[in-house]
């Protein structure tokens, strides 16, 4: 088997297999069950699903959904990025958000979003929720990486005089992302998961949170299967959207 077959295996064949088995073992515990109250089948939630794409509400949530989950992780991105690159200057300073950034990624994700849906409102809550979850798993490897960036190169830099901006620009950040993007990428589909089950519990209208709350109340197994189906896509789309953006990213950079 050639190189070009096995790629083509590993990146295409592997995961629709992956699909079919999925969907196989969902239509059987469907037949099993008997009961559309229980576990629609496959067809029928696609059915729904085809139903939410004609209609305006649903698209009008998926954006608002889409925009908060975009929000947050840019706001994680930066304050991430903005408190390694202070931890990795100053000693201090990284003393200081070491048991802080600890305490965040141990308290429960559960308690976080009461507590924000308590002292804000529906809308403004899921944003600093995903924002402070995801704040310590960015910050972890942005650290990370400008901790392990080639010393040696740098030294070098500063024997041959390179500008400031050049080390910056050509040397460290292409360093940072390429140690870092994959963490980029799963931290953006956990945004959207944060978001849609901060949206959920704080009953957000307009979101596809609040549309799977709706469906939960009403008891519509079908929409609340399509909506889920609908945010794993996403989830997936956005996550695999970041890894086909790196290599034109690290050729810019």
């Amino acid at each position: 088997m050639n190189k070009k077959t096995k790629k083509i295996l590993e990146n295409v064949l592997y995961p629709i297999c992956v699909i079919v088995i999925i969907f196989l073992i969902w239509l059987i515990f469907a037949e099993i069950t008997n009961s559309e109250f229980i576990l629609p089948t496959p067809f029928q939630t696609f059915q729904e699903i085809g139903n939410l794409f004609s209609s305006g509400t649903f698209w009008i949530a998926f954006c608002n959904t889409l925009l908060r989950t975009l929000l947050a992780f840019l706001s994680s991105f930066v304050i991430a990025g903005l408190l390694a690159l202070l931890a990795f200057k100053f000693k201090a300073i990284e003393k200081i958000l070491s048991p802080f950034i600890s305490i965040i990624r141990a308290t429960p994700t559960i308690a976080v979003i009461l507590l924000f849906i308590i002292w804000t409102n529906a809308n403004i809550a899921p944003i600093l929720v995903s924002t402070l979850v995801v704040l310590p798993l960015l910050y972890t490897a942005i650290f990370s990486s400008l901790k392990n960036l080639d010393k040696d190169l740098l030294q070098m830099c500063k024997i041959y005089k390179i500008k400031n901006k050049d080390i910056i620009f050509k040397v460290c950040i292409p360093q940072v992302w390429a140690s870092t993007y994959l963490t980029v990428s799963s931290s953006l589909a956990l945004n959207l998961k944060l978001m849609v089950a901060a949206e959920v519990l704080a009953n957000t209208t307009k979101s596809l949170g609040g549309l799977m709350q709706g469906a939960k109340i009403y008891f519509e197994m079908s929409e609340l299967l399509a909506l889920t189906v609908v945010t794993v896509v996403l989830a997936l789309a956005l996550e695999y959207f970041v890894n086909l953006l790196n290599r034109p990213i690290r050729r810019w950079l």
